[in-house]
């Protein structure tokens, strides 16, 4: 008896994974399917962007934002030296993240590049933009970068998805599509470890403020009366300070830091830190100005008059304030052309 139950389990084992057989062999030819139709669309997105021309950029980034051009501050940053620069350059919203899964990235002449710092280094050098700056101006302009990119930022971060928990994305983007509003707690609780492993996770929110305060005070203090932070003309310095302070201003309208950077009031000297910017009427170049200072409360009610904002899509509302405030990047860029018809749609 005991044999004749052995030999009924073992038919019965063998008849259940000849049944899954069939299951496990379409869940490969679909994977398979699956991967070599992402080859394709990849490999015909790429052959249209290096149809935009010789020596024009292709910028891959996530769609406009609601209230900016950009929710991050590194589209901005980029977006902003091309610009200035006067490169020629196309906005492609299909694929936003690049090969490290990082965003702004770039196609140019057939050639992938990643990370806004080492694509403005490069176009620095291949189009051979003058650099007037001395050395300490260089290493000056060094040190603010890296405190913006890579210090301010995170206090930034604290207050996006551990304080805020993300709302500020179903408010910032246009349509947020469904399936990225399902995603965001997950986002959230990943950035909130990356926090924590980064260091500034491990602070007070009190801390973290004033992290940020100091960051945006060295900034005031440096720029002074100067047109630009390293005098009457414009670096990419400008670029990445003109990115940070326009996402504080639009993007984290709820947080404390917006407060800093418009009507908040220093502690210490009762001053108010206020950001403007400033661009001229030719529209693209040069196009930036940052002009951070901290003022007498009633110097500044006396200067700020009450304007209409600007409205439109991608656009920065800023008030008309000394000048008529507007960034250059309200202006319409042109997009790359309709993606040709897929061969596997057929």
């Amino acid at each position: 008896m005991n044999m004749g139950g052995e030999v009924e389990t073992s038919v019965s084992e063998g008849w259940q994974w000849s049944n899954l057989v069939p299951v496990i062999t379409t869940l490969v030819i679909l994977v398979g399917a699956s991967r070599t139709y992402n080859i394709i669309v990849k490999t015909n997105r790429r052959w249209r962007w290096c149809e935009a021309g010789r020596d024009v950029v292709v910028l891959h980034c996530p769609g406009r934002g609601r209230f900016a051009p950009s929710m991050s501050p590194f589209v901005l940053k980029l977006e902003t030296f091309l610009r200035f620069a006067n490169i020629t350059y196309k906005l492609d919203f299909e694929e936003p993240f690049g090969v490290k899964d990082k965003t702004p990235w770039v196609t140019f002449n057939g050639e992938e590049l990643t990370d806004s710092q080492l694509v403005i280094e490069r176009f620095t050098q291949h189009f051979h933009l003058k650099n007037t700056l001395t050395k300490e101006q260089r290493a000056v302009a060094k040190a603010f970068t890296t405190m913006m990119d890579e210090h301010l930022i995170w206090g930034l971060r604290v207050w996006r998805y551990d304080i805020d928990r993300g709302a500020g994305f179903r408010e910032c983007f246009h349509h947020l599509p469904f399936y990225m509003s399902l995603g965001i707690p997950v986002i959230c609780w990943k950035m909130r470890r990356a926090l924590w492993e980064q260091g500034i996770g491990r602070h007070s929110f009190k801390q973290v403020q004033d992290f940020v305060r100091q960051d945006l005070t060295a900034v005031s203090d440096f720029l002074g009366d100067k047109s630009y932070l390293m005098g009457e003309e414009v670096s990419t310095a400008d670029c990445v300070v003109f990115a940070h302070l326009a996402n504080i201003v639009y993007n984290y309208r709820r947080s404390p830091f917006h407060i800093m950077v418009t009507d908040g009031r220093s502690e210490r000297d009762g001053g108010v830190l206020w950001v403007g910017v400033r661009c001229d009427d030719r529209g693209a170049a040069p196009g930036v100005r940052v002009c951070v200072s901290v003022r007498d409360q009633d110097e500044q009610k006396k200067e700020v008059a009450p304007g209409r904002e600007g409205r439109g899509r991608g656009s920065l509302p800023f008030p008309r304030t000394l000048h008529s405030l507007r960034l250059t990047l309200r202006h319409e860029v042109p997009h790359l052309p309709p993606p040709r018809p897929d061969p596997l749609s057929a």
